[in-house]
């Protein structure tokens, strides 16, 4: 059976509110589905049209030309099943294209969007025959093996489909437990060489080779805004063996260099993460990697470890610096952050950290006072956004109580955006990211000519939110100088 994996041309999204950049990250889950069936004897093919830059007439033509018998979609890569473009219409004009460039066999889609939003998903893309909700990989292995034996698809994890124009579920999703059991990503038939970290470029330094990686999935914390879909609240992890054989395989075969640990919280087992740091060490690969964790997961011992194996730089995300606003939405204090800059200054490993506006009960003024006291702790804020409220956080249950999200679909979601449980409108929102967009290049600017040019990636956005706020300049104007009166008095 010939199946082709693929992943869209991704781009930017913008839309209403909410900015989200594009990343050229390895699709790890997509890698692992194909290099399982390709050890039941499929021939397998990845196209990675993100990668390698290729618009959906290209990436259908090359889809029709290899005469595929299923094309499975994932839509969005691992990378981003957190926080998705809350949109379809990149899917939606990629089956299209495809339908009508001529490809007639079965498709299956995958990923954040058919997991959130199923019913909504096949009614807006009729041309899908089928998706798969949830961590896709068991799912995918058994509607294929179904269609290869004819057989009904009665019970295979997480399957749906259109049945006499209803939507109908064949099976529950089924996560993996032993994360041991996936085979290693086929690494091989991903186009390696165009994948990076967007803090470096292969224009800078034609020697950058990045890879995604995983050591476990699930978090346990409960985070109003954070969708956890494909992940659930169970920790499950891959065993320390298989991470560093992965990590060998990538540096020693793909001359990966830089590697981003992507998972929810990584440092959750703090003896597997001992025992990786030493690993790592051990090995002394010319190796530079970065994670994401939280505030409360590792301190100034593990800061050490992490430093010693190649650690330059973590996400933790702090979202505010209220205290109130900490404790609900992270449950963290802001003596842990300022502990946590303090060891990590001492190791020299930056911090950046997302800052949210939407929050639940936030004002502009409290969205001010948070990003002075970050600054003045040290957290460096790798983008202001807004909450999206996506299906099954708190923040869409309640968006849904208060009547902010009218229907269910990402039109709705995205109009909603950064307004749950809050007074917020969308020119406070503006106000707000412009204030903090302010005080972060400011400092920038203030810190010298290294500063600015560190910096040069993110001056763009902050240019396209100044841009923003001021499409209406005469009511941009009116509304800063509002929100400062706001602040000084109390008013909001």
């Amino acid at each position: 059976m010939k199946i082709i994996f693929t992943i869209i041309e991704q781009g930017h999204f913008r839309e209403g509110l909410i900015y989200k950049a594009n990343r050229m990250w390895t699709p790890n889950v997509t890698a692992i589905m194909a290099e399982m069936q390709r050890q039941k004897g499929h021939d397998v093919t990845i196209l990675d049209a993100n990668a390698c830059g290729w618009e959906n007439r290209v990436l259908s033509k090359k889809i029709v030309e290899q005469s595929a018998d299923l094309v499975v979609l994932m839509t969005q890569p691992s990378d981003r099943w957190q926080n998705p473009y809350p949109s379809i219409a990149r899917q939606k004009n990629f089956v299209r294209t495809l339908r009508k460039t001529g490809y007639d066999g079965l498709f299956l889609a995958v990923g954040p969007h058919p997991t959130l939003l199923p019913e909504n998903f096949l009614t807006e893309i009729p041309e899908v025959d089928y998706i798969v909700r949830g961590e896709p990989e068991i799912g995918v292995d058994q509607f294929i093996d179904r269609v290869v034996q004819k057989r009904p698809y009665d019970g295979v994890p997480g399957l749906s489909s259109r049945v006499m124009g209803d939507v109908v579920h064949f099976g529950d999703e089924k996560p993996v437990h032993n994360l041991d059991d996936l085979p290693m990503p086929a690494y091989d038939i991903l186009p390696m060489e165009k994948y990076q970290h967007h803090f470096y470029s292969q224009v800078t330094d034609p020697r950058h080779r990045f890879a995604f990686i995983e050591t476990n999935r699930g978090c346990p914390f409960g985070c109003s805004f954070c969708n956890l879909a494909l992940y659930g609240r169970t920790i499950r992890r891959f065993s320390v063996a298989r991470i560093l054989a992965e990590i060998d395989l990538l540096v020693e075969k793909y001359g990966v260099n830089y590697l981003f640990f992507g998972d929810l919280t990584f440092g959750i087992n703090r003896k597997d993460t001992e025992e990786l740091l030493r690993g790592l060490i051990e090995r002394k690969y010319a190796l530079r990697w970065s994670c994401q964790t939280r505030v409360d997961m590792i301190d100034s011992d593990l800061i050490l470890l992490m430093s010693q194996a190649g650690c330059h730089r973590i996400e933790a995300g702090i979202e505010t610096a209220q205290a109130f606003l900490m404790k609900r939405v992270k449950n963290v204090r802001t003596q842990q952050l300022e502990n946590l800059v303090q060891a990590l200054n001492q190791a020299n490993i930056k911090l950046e950290s997302g800052h949210l506006v939407g929050l639940p009960n936030q004002s502009v003024r409290q969205v001010w006072q948070s990003a002075r006291v970050l600054k003045k702790i040290g957290v460096r804020f790798k983008i202001t956004s807004v909450t999206v409220p996506y299906p099954g956080t708190d923040d869409y249950a309640q968006g849904l109580k208060e009547g902010k999200i009218k229907l269910k679909d990402w039109q709705s979601i995205v109009a909603a955006a950064g307004k749950s449980g809050n007074k917020l409108t969308d020119r406070k929102i503006q106000v707000a990211i412009f204030i903090v967009q302010c005080l972060y290049y400011w400092h920038i600017f203030t810190s010298g000519v290294g500063g600015v040019l560190s910096s040069m990636p993110h001056l763009q956005a902050a240019w396209r939110g100044f841009q923003r706020l001021f499409y209406r300049p005469r009511d941009g104007a009116g509304a800063i100088k509002r929100t400062f009166e706001d602040v000084v008095y109390g008013a909001e």
